[in-house]
C-alpha cells in the first residue's frame, strides 16, 4: 500500500474508533476540524509508535501542527476548539500491510489537550513536508508535562483528559 493512502486508510480507522468510543461525531472531509460534539470541535493529530523499540505507555512520539491550518481553524470555530493528539500502536510495521483494519493496531494513547496548548510551543519549519509551512513541533511527553491528566480505559486503548476541562461527557456510558 502507497503511503498516502496507508495514512488516509489511518486517519479514517482513527476517526471511526475515536467516533465509536467518545460521544463525539466524524466531522465531513475538508470541512475543517475532524471531530465535533454538542459543545466541542476537535482536531486530530496521530502518529504511529516505533515497532523497533520497547513500547511501553511512555514511549515517546512527535507531532506536528500546521500554523496555516491551525489560524483558519481558529477563525472558522463557533464552539470551543480543543486538539485530540493520539499514538498508535501498530502490529506490525505498514510496510508489511495490505489491508489496514482495527487489527493492525494493538493499542492508543489519546490525549485530549485545549486548543491553546500549542502556546507552549515554538514555530518552526515544517520536519518533512514543505507543504505545510511552518508551525509548531512537540513531543508526547512535552503534553503529559504540561497537563494533569484523569486516566480512563478505552477498548484498545487509555483515554487521557485534562482535569478540570469538564470533557468527562466525552466518555460512553
Amino acid at each position: 500500500m502507497n503511503p498516502q493512502a496507508a495514512k488516509n486508510h489511518l486517519e479514517w480507522l482513527h476517526l471511526k474508533y475515536l467516533s465509536k468510543q467518545l460521544n463525539l461525531n466524524i466531522r465531513p472531509r475538508h470541512d475543517g476540524w475532524d471531530l465535533s460534539s454538542e459543545k466541542h470541535e476537535f482536531e486530530l493529530k496521530t502518529r504511529l509508535y516505533y515497532l523497533n523499540r520497547s513500547w511501553t505507555p511512555e514511549s515517546n512520539i512527535w507531532f506536528f501542527i500546521s500554523e496555516k491550518q491551525r489560524l483558519a481553524y481558529e477563525s472558522e470555530a463557533d464552539k470551543p476548539l480543543y486538539w485530540i493528539f493520539m499514538g498508535a500502536l501498530p502490529a506490525k510495521q505498514l510496510k508489511h500491510i495490505k489491508t489496514i483494519n482495527e487489527d493492525y493496531i494493538l493499542k492508543r494513547n489519546v490525549y485530549v489537550t485545549p486548543w491553546d496548548i500549542y502556546k507552549n510551543f515554538k514555530v518552526g519549519k515544517a520536519v518533512s513536508n514543505s507543504k505545510l509551512g511552518p508551525g509548531r513541533v512537540f513531543s508526547q511527553k512535552m503534553i503529559q508535562s504540561l497537563l494533569d491528566f484523569e486516566k480512563y480505559d478505552l477498548n484498545k486503548g487509555t483515554l487521557y483528559l485534562p482535569k478540570n476541562e469538564g470533557l468527562e461527557y466525552l466518555l460512553r456510558p
